[in-house]
């Protein structure tokens, strides 16, 4: 329906119109015309407070002898008093509605797909990679998302400190570390992933001949760094309270400047399928990265971790050698192991 404004006639029809001030009942912004009338324009098509349309709404500033006139949009099914025209807000400046609404499509995207890249969410929403950086940097500041190389990754959920860790089932990790104290001999180069069990593979390490260790672990770079046949490098990046350990771009970037003989890597859980989990992309992308850094690998996990389930997946590599575990792994899990060919040590101490 549609009729001349100028006779004090309401108004009715579909616009794509933005401009004046915000009406967060109605989901639009308002301005006023030339008519001295009021008008409403909707942000977004599909609007379930306005019955999923967009709608321009004018009415008269003066009194009338017409009753007000009825949207099914509104509360309560009618129109103000038309003798006075509502307050208008401050209007909210378009830059500001441009990023709230690129912030909320990252943040939908990353609940659909648990992460997404700079490239894509650059062409999706038709800004510059530097413009998609800064938001991601801004939701990250929020800890709504955690950055990782090229893009962000859905927050993780947090995994439980080291002190935590290390004091559940401190047996069976000391018998996991002497059991892969055993595959170093002296004079190799050794990287060691932070955690409760490799923290027990370094107590074993102590004894060793001039043995070099690369780690991100802080607690296992102040304990090594006191035995004299231990040469300690640490890798840089942004500390991990959790973890005590470094994590980030700029621990991974130095992870290429490195060739080691041997890698030991914890995880946080090994799914029925007999896949290595972790808590967050972040240290799933930095574990396969440790993994490509060897010539072989051995994962270190205690039965705790025999499908626990944690939400990445740290993709594997090709040169996997063996899984050091202080119990027989379940039947599935020992399956999956065997058709990957991974060599099954089990530590033999108390329990």
């Amino acid at each position: 329906m549609q009729q001349d404004a100028t006779q004090n006639n309401s108004i009715c029809h579909k616009t794509g119109a933005l401009d004046g001030g915000y009406l967060p009942g109605l989901g639009g912004v308002a301005s006023r015309t030339r008519q001295n009338t009021t008008t409403i324009h909707p942000l977004f098509e599909r609007n379930e407070s306005l019955g999923n349309l967009w709608y321009f709404v004018a009415y008269p500033r003066a009194s009338s002898s017409r009753a007000p006139p009825r949207f099914p949009f509104l509360k309560g099914n009618t129109m103000p008093d038309d003798r006075a025209a509502p307050p208008l807000a401050p209007p909210m400046p378009l830059n500001r509605r441009l990023a709230v609404g690129r912030t909320d499509y990252i943040l939908q995207s990353l609940d659909a797909s648990g992460s997404v890249s700079v490239a894509d969410m650059s062409m999706t929403l038709g800004v510059s990679r530097e413009t998609i950086r800064r938001d991601l940097k801004a939701l990250a500041e929020q800890g709504r998302l955690s950055l990782v190389h090229g893009g962000a990754a859905k927050r993780a959920v947090d995994e439980p400190s080291l002190a935590t860790r290390e004091a559940a089932n401190a047996a069976g990790k000391a018998a996991i570390g002497a059991a892969a104290a055993q595959l170093v001999a002296d004079g190799m180069v050794v990287l060691l992933d932070s955690g409760s069990t490799t923290l027990g593979l370094a107590a074993a390490l102590t004894n060793h001949s001039d043995l070099t260790v690369i780690t991100n672990s802080l607690p296992i770079g102040l304990l090594l760094c006191r035995a004299p046949g231990v040469k300690v490098i640490v890798l840089g990046g942004d500390i991990e309270p959790n973890d005590e350990a470094a994590f980030g771009i700029e621990t991974m970037t130095a992870l290429a400047h490195y060739r080691v003989d041997l890698v030991f890597l914890g995880v946080s859980g090994i799914s029925p399928e007999g896949e290595f989990t972790d808590y967050s992309r972040l240290a799933a992308e930095q574990r396969h990265l440790m993994m490509n850094a060897g010539k072989a690998v051995y994962v270190l996990a205690d039965h705790t971790k025999f499908e626990h389930g944690t939400p990445v997946r740290i993709t594997p590599v090709p040169h996997i050698a063996g899984v050091v575990v202080d119990a027989p792994p379940p039947p599935r899990i020992a399956r999956a192991f065997e058709l990957q060919q991974w060599r099954v040590i089990v530590a033999r101490g108390e329990r």
